[in-house]
């Protein structure tokens, strides 16, 4: 369970990692050395840049990408509501325990809840389309 659960968080921190610095453009390297490559990601283009201001999964991007299935995740605010769980609402302010939820480059993010038990895992499944 506990391998599990870090397997899928290790996954959820290589896409974040690997979109934030694709998306601006900087190389994202996974590999087992210490080195980093040496080839060059500079030209290359993004697919999509996501902010989840607009709370809400249910969009149109004119490159084909288009959000997928989902368990156990939302659309936060940096002022704790709750914004987006598979429909608009509007939940809030979480308080207990202590929350602390920032966006990237706002104020929304998409926040993925680890529950305990044997369902404790979390994922946002995507296509990149053509």
């Amino acid at each position: 369970m506990t391998c599990r659960i870090w397997f899928s968080l290790q996954a959820v921190v290589v896409l974040v990692f690997c979109s934030t610095y694709v998306s601006a453009q900087s190389q994202c390297f996974i590999g087992g050395g210490d080195s980093e490559p040496s080839d060059s990601w500079e030209n290359v283009k993004s697919v999509i840049l996501e902010s989840f201001e607009n709370a809400t999964l249910e969009l149109s991007y004119s490159s084909g990408f288009r959000w997928g299935a989902s368990m156990n995740r939302s659309i936060v605010r940096d002022d704790q509501y709750v914004v987006w769980k598979g429909e608009s609402l509007l939940d809030g302010p979480i308080m207990e325990p202590p929350r602390q939820w920032e966006g990237f480059s706002g104020s929304h993010s998409l926040r993925f809840a680890f529950p305990a038990g044997n369902n404790g895992f979390a994922e946002q499944r995507f296509s990149l389309g053509a």
